[in-house]
Parts: structure tokens; C-alpha cells; sequence
């Protein structure tokens, strides 16, 4: 069982250390472009393919369509994109 506690343990220690990479990365996103980590991502999907749903979009960049809804609403805001 002491194996397994240290496996668990281990992957812990993993995802604790992308979890602080992704927030620092976020961070220094919103500090070098005044956009999100998150925002960067939904245009960096648009530019590859500018004229996808919110559904398309979600699946692109495997995110609940709630979550991309809300960073679209954002660029929107921001006019960025465009909704048609």
C-alpha cells in the first residue's frame, strides 16, 4: 500500500506544479496583453477557423461551451470579435 500512497502522492505534486504553471502563465498573459490566458486561446482557435459556433469553438478548444461563452462575451466586449 506504501507504493501506492507515493504514486498518489506524486501525481499530486504534478498536478499542484500545472496548476501554478497555468495560473502563472495566466498572469503573465493579462500583464503582456491585457488579455486572459483563456482569451488568447479562444483567438488563437478563431484565427485558425474565424467562423466557428460557440458549440464548434467549445469543442476546438475542449471547453465546456458555458466557459467559452462567457471568454467570447469578454472578446466581444473588448471588440475583438464579432458575433454574426
Amino acid at each position: 500500500m506504501g507504493s501506492h500512497t507515493s504514486a498518489a502522492a506524486a501525481v499530486m505534486v504534478s498536478l499542484r506544479q500545472i496548476v501554478r504553471f497555468l495560473r502563472l502563465a495566466d498572469r503573465e498573459a493579462q500583464t503582456t496583453t491585457g488579455l486572459s490566458a483563456a482569451q488568447l486561446f479562444v483567438l488563437h482557435a478563431l484565427r485558425e477557423a474565424p467562423a466557428l459556433s460557440l458549440a464548434e469553438l467549445a469543442d476546438r478548444t475542449l471547453t465546456d461551451q458555458s466557459s467559452v461563452s462567457t471568454v467570447v462575451a469578454k472578446l466581444v466586449a473588448q471588440r475583438l470579435v464579432k458575433r454574426e
